[in-house]
């Protein structure tokens, strides 16, 4: 895998219930120079921190979410933060 291929500087959002799989797939992206990577485990976290960076400069570029997740779901949590992302 050639990693001077991928962009520099993307902010990147994980969510995961599952630790372990949170800290594999952060320390992936990091290999693949997405250095600027938050992990959250909660759904309830990950909504709040999309609406405070609505409107500003530091949206994320990125967000990677599990699909089987505990209460709300990925399908469910994209649907909910569609209104705080950016499409561009």
């Amino acid at each position: 895998m050639d990693v001077n291929k991928f962009p520099l500087g993307l902010r990147v959002l994980v969510v995961d219930d599952d630790r372990i799989g949170l800290l594999v797939l952060k320390r992936q992206l990091q290999f693949c120079n997405y250095n600027n990577v938050i992990i959250v485990m909660e759904v309830e976290t990950t909504l709040d921190m999309l609406r405070e960076r609505k409107n500003g400069q530091d949206q994320f570029d990125l967000v990677i979410s599990n699909v089987f997740m505990h209460g709300i779901d990925g399908f469910k949590l994209d649907q909910l933060g569609d209104g705080y992302a950016s499409h561009q």
